[in-house]
This record gives structure tokens, C-alpha cells and sequence, in this order.
């Protein structure tokens, strides 16, 4: 039973014999370190990955492949109604999407400050749903770990509009629901580091009923040891996160408890329909892949079609980066993350005021090692930058400096797009949930035992042979 209480009722409570035991509700929150946004994938185009946001045929996030979501969907029954039930405790969603079927799902909110479960403001939620389920060929979006609409979804909402507000008690509520509802899999991108018995006990309970229990394990980098709940109670499944190049995320939680990992950085997905940012570069009337900064100055506004200059060699961006003498046009920087020196830190927002600084009207920043485009942030919204600014892969960015210095570029960050990148061991757990639901689908006389030790045993084993931490 929840509630708040006096210490003088806390004293009084404590001492009936009718009462086990009393303790915080503990907050909690959502396992999302970071957002940088953008439209939708549609294929290696060379340079970069080719982005039309909604208005191209149906991309495949990188998680989709990696997962080997892309060579089997779930099993329905005989009728035609979904075999599978997968319940996401989370913010919510956008019920209005274009992308996520809006039969066999239904929800419910808990918490005391928390809106309707099917009107989020906020998008993390929105986010899960989509990597676990957004609809494929209806020639728009993204693709979902279950493509084709044969989950049903339950959704549990139990945090506010600004993705905060949760409690533990909100969260043991919520399962209930879940399992009350017919949950076989639930999905929790949440958790914190404090052990609530009463949560515990709703996962014991839950994994005693039959049900499987995916929780992301956290990105708590400078406590990447400590344990986060409820993902690492024993009966859940707890999942890190990797990035496209299959490498551990250095913030993705490493403890006793983490059981899998799976893709969770720079993962694109779902957001509230018209609030995604989409960023791009086009050459030669090709559109490519980009990253816009995390509180870059968009050109939705301003310039719809993107800004366009020749395109020049700012190195490390040390310096104001000048146009070239045999260009006349603006330019826009291409410049490398990083510095000469190794222990010397020059930030995005340094890098990109130097280009604004030598006349530069858009930066585009590639990455200085081989794990995707650059997922950045200028910190804050009052960052003294008044340039749009996207993040590219190192691929990306030396096929750039060898091939395309000099030629007109243009860059496109826009404010409204229905789909955005996200990254965070939140991003990572509807993978596994997916798959888990999938594989269940096909075998519906195993157990939740059974489905877990599948996942363990067919899992790829990177690194030294056995578990790592």
C-alpha cells in the first residue's frame, strides 16, 4: 500500500503485528542516456545512409538485422489473433502514430501525476514501442522487431509528460496489470538503484505466474558496477547495450547481474508524430545520413530545404576555418572529432562556434573511430552556436574528404519529423522482449525457464567464451 506518512505514523505502523514491513517508495527513471534525432534508414547508399523521413519505402534500423529479427515474425494463432501478449511499462504513447497499429492494443496509467496512457507527451515510450512493433509494408517509417502486427500490446504508463515522476509502487502496480491482462513478456526500460522489497516480490510473483521479464539493466557510466532494479532482481532478464559495431557501450551498465546485451546506441525508432528531428546531408541530389546535435539550431524554420555552401577541411577545428581562395560561396566546415593532442578536449560546441567564427553557415562532424555517426550534444539549449550542426560516421566523413571537398553540400536539420534516435540500455531491452516473444510465439509449450535459457544459449558470444562481468 502506498501513501505518504508522517514519521510519527512510520513509528506507529511499525510496531503492528499486522504489518510486514514499510519502505521508500523509491523513484524512478528511464534508462535513456541520450537522444539525437533523425528521420528513417533506406539502404547503404555508399557515403552515408539515404534519409526521406516518412516518404521513402520502409527502412531497417541496424538493431532489426543484428538481432535476426528480419528472418522470422511471430506465429499467430489459427484465427488469426495474436498468440503473444508483450506489456511496456513505460511513458506511454502516441496513439495518432502512422506507424504503430492501433488495434489489439489497449492501456492504462498509473501514478498519481500521470496523463492517459495513449496521449504522451513524452517519447521514450513511444520509442519502445516502435523498436519492439512498428508496422512493415505500409510504406512508411521504420520496421519493428514484430513487423507484421501479430503482438498484442499492452502498455502501462507510469511516467508524466516530462518522463519523470515514477515510483516503485507505481511500477509493482503496473505488472500487476500486466499479468492481470494476460502479459507473456514485459518490457521495462526503467529502474534505479535502490532494492525495494516489495518490487521483488511483484517479480517473483510475476516470474512464478509464467511470464518473462525484460528490464534495462542502466547507463549509470560512474556506477557502471552497482546493480539497477528491477533488472537485476534474479527473476528478470537484465540488458546492456552494444552499437552498431557489436562493442559494449562504455556507459552501459557491467554488473554480476547483466544477462544480455543488444543494440542500444543510436537506435531509430518512433517518436510523438511532428517532434523528431531529421538530419541530413544531400550531394548530387542525394540525401544521406545525419545526426543532428542535440540542441543544434534546426532549419525547419528558416531554410526548409537545408542550408547549402561549398564544402572545405576544418581538420580538429582548432581554429576559425576560413573558406578556400577559389571559392566565393559559403562554405560549410567538415571537421574531425577529436584533437591532435590526446589529452587535449575540444568540445563540439568550441568546434562548431570556430566554424562559425571563419565564416561557416552549417558544420558537418565525423567521427574519429568506427562505431557509426556521431551521436552529440552542445550540452545545453544556450550553447552560443548559431549554426546547424550534424554528426556523420568516420566512413562517412573520409569518403567526404577525399572525394566531395570543394563541392556544393547542403545540410538539413529539421524539427518535425515522426522518428528519432535514441540511445540507452532502455533502447536495447525491447530487442530482447521482441525476440523473446517471437521465439515463444513458435514454441508456446515452453516455459518462461525455457525461453530464457534459449535466449542464453543461442545468444552470440563476443569477446572471451562464457559471461564477461
Amino acid at each position: 500500500l502506498a501513501g505518504y506518512y508522517t514519521e510519527q505514523d512510520i513509528a506507529e505502523l511499525s510496531v503492528r503485528p499486522d504489518i510486514e514491513y514499510i519502505e521508500d517508495d523509491a523513484p524512478v527513471k528511464r534508462f535513456c542516456s541520450s537522444i539525437g534525432t533523425s528521420t528513417a534508414t533506406a539502404g547503404d547508399l555508399g557515403i552515408g545512409t539515404r534519409r526521406r523521413s516518412s516518404f521513402i519505402p520502409q527502412p531497417i534500423p541496424y538493431g532489426i538485422s543484428m538481432t535476426q529479427a528480419d528472418q522470422v515474425s511471430a506465429k499467430a494463432n489459427d484465427d488469426g489473433s495474436p498468440r503473444m501478449t508483450v506489456c511496456i511499462v513505460d511513458s506511454g504513447l502516441d496513439a495518432t502514430h502512422e506507424d504503430i497499429q492501433h488495434y489489439n492494443v489497449r492501456g492504462a496509467s498509473f501514478g498519481k501525476k500521470v496523463g492517459e496512457w495513449n496521449h504522451s507527451e513524452d517519447p521514450h515510450g513511444m520509442h519502445i514501442a516502435g523498436t519492439l512493433a512498428a508496422l512493415g509494408n505500409n510504406n512508411c517509417g521504420v520496421v519493428g522487431v514484430e513487423s507484421g502486427g501479430n503482438f498484442r500490446l499492452l502498455i502501462a504508463r507510469v511516467f508524466d509528460d516530462d518522463g519523470s515522476d515514477a515510483k516503485t509502487s507505481d511500477i509493482v502496480e503496473a505488472v500487476e496489470w500486466c499479468a492481470d491482462n494476460g502479459a507473456n513478456v514485459v518490457n521495462m526500460s526503467l529502474g534505479n538503484l535502490d532494492k525495494v522489497k516489495s518490487e521483488g516480490e511483484a517479480m517473483a510473483q510475476l516470474w512464478d505466474d509464467g511470464i518473462l521479464i525484460v528490464a534495462a539493466a542502466g547507463n549509470e557510466a560512474d556506477k557502471y558496477q552497482e546493480d539497477n532494479y528491477p533488472a537485476s532482481f534474479n527473476e528478470v532478464i537484465s540488458v546492456g547495450m552494444v552499437d552498431e559495431g557489436m562493442q559494449v557501450a562504455e556507459t552501459s551498465q557491467k554488473n554480476k547481474q547483466l544477462e544480455l546485451v543488444a543494440p542500444g546506441v543510436s537506435v531509430l525508432s518512433t517518436t510523438k508524430m511532428g517532434t523528431g528531428e531529421l538530419g541530413s546531408y544531400i550531394l548530387n541530389g542525394t540525401e544521406y545520413e545525419a545526426l543532428p546535435m542535440e540542441y543544434t539550431i534546426p532549419t525547419t524554420a528558416s531554410s526548409p530545404d537545408g542550408v547549402s555552401g561549398v564544402l572545405i577541411d576544418c581538420g580538429y577545428a582548432e581554429n576559425p576555418c576560413p573558406a578556400s581562395d577559389v571559392s566565393t560561396q559559403p562554405h560549410i566546415c567538415l571537421i574531425k572529432r577529436g584533437a591532435p593532442d590526446p589529452d587535449v578536449t575540444i568540445t563540439f560546441r568550441k568546434k562548431i562556434k570556430k566554424c562559425e567564427a571563419g565564416g561557416g553557415i552549417a558544420a558537418i562532424i565525423y567521427n574519429n573511430v568506427d562505431e557509426g555517426p556521431i551521436d552529440g550534444t552542445l550540452t545545453k539549449e544556450n550553447h552560443g552556436t548559431s549554426i546547424p550542426a550534424v554528426g556523420i560516421s568516420l566512413d562517412g566523413g573520409l569518403e567526404l574528404l577525399s572525394t566531395y571537398l570543394d563541392q556544393e553540400v547542403t545540410v538539413v536539420v529539421r524539427d518535425d519529423a515522426n522518428y528519432e534516435y535514441m540511445t540507452g540500455t532502455s533502447m536495447a531491452t525491447p530487442h530482447v522482449a521482441g525476440i523473446a516473444a517471437i521465439i515463444w510465439s513458435h514454441h508456446p509449450h515452453c516455459s518462461n525457464a525455457q525461453i530464457r535459457k534459449v535466449l542464453q544459449i543461442t545468444a552470440l558470444d563476443q569477446g572471451d567464451g562464457g559471461r564477461d562481468s
